[in-house]
């Protein structure tokens, strides 16, 4: 349930409120199947600058925002700054 959920959305907590969702949740403790954990995923180990870059994008007030993109092998910081087109 977890993994179905992180891979669409993100929010802090948002593991823990989906645990504690399921677990209160009564057909779903009665009628669904057991899952295992998923397995850890190996951290991504890029070979060359820019192959793998981390980012964080929000909206606020009708606006897209990028806070801060840095490259994975230098350590770069990418950008930082207001994205100019709207939603």
């Amino acid at each position: 349930m977890c993994l179905q959920g992180e891979s669409s959305f993100f929010w802090l907590g948002m593991t823990s409120a989906i645990i504690n969702l399921r677990t209160r949740c009564i057909p779903c403790n009665r009628m669904a199947p057991s899952q295992p954990s998923a397995p850890p995923t190996p951290p991504i180990q890029p070979t060359y600058p820019f192959q793998c870059i981390c980012a964080d994008f929000f909206t606020y007030a009708d606006h897209n925002y990028l806070v801060i993109a840095i490259d994975i092998v230098t350590g770069r910081l990418l950008r930082e700054q207001q994205m100019v087109h709207k939603v």
